[in-house]
């Protein structure tokens, strides 16, 4: 269950802009042979990066990214998009691994969802695989800090 959000993360979501959102990777492997067993859960994996920025500029960006992986009886899809966020440099302090990920949490999974659903029934239609992402509530995808180095799902 997703608690209420942090005073950090409040005042993150009243300073932070969304840049912008985009595709990184859409793959799709149709199996040569239907896979036993059925469909397997989701595999979804965050990853958040943020970049300092030149002493001068008025601001410093980050990046929230969710990887989110459907293996099917008849395919693989995987999808991973971006939301790319910019803060005021006062705003600097909360840029820690731990605030973004609560921010993530409360904010950008939100916001990605709609592109990720979209993009992996796309995936699926492409290859003639019926998929629906479900619809999730706030919370229902919650995440940890990411360790240093933590590779998406595969």
């Amino acid at each position: 269950m997703l608690s209420e959000p942090s005073a950090d993360v409040r005042e993150l979501v009243q300073g932070a802009q969304l840049d912008k959102v985009f595709c990184r990777l859409a793959s799709v492997e149709l199996l040569d042979e239907e896979r036993e067993g059925g469909e397997s859960p989701l595999l979804a994996g965050l990853t958040i990066g943020r970049r300092k920025g030149a002493p001068d500029d008025q601001t410093r960006d980050f990046r929230i990214t969710l990887d989110l992986a459907a293996h099917l009886p008849s395919a693989d899809l995987r999808t991973v998009f971006v939301a790319q966020y910019s803060a005021p440099v006062d705003l600097g302090d909360l840029l820690t691994d731990e605030i973004i990920t609560e921010y993530a949490n409360h904010v950008a999974v939100m916001t990605l969802l709609p592109y990720i659903r979209e993009s992996l029934a796309d995936l699926g239609r492409r290859v003639g695989v019926d998929f629906t992402l479900p619809i999730l509530q706030r919370g229902q995808m919650m995440f940890e800090t990411p360790d240093p180095g933590t590779a998406p799902p595969s």
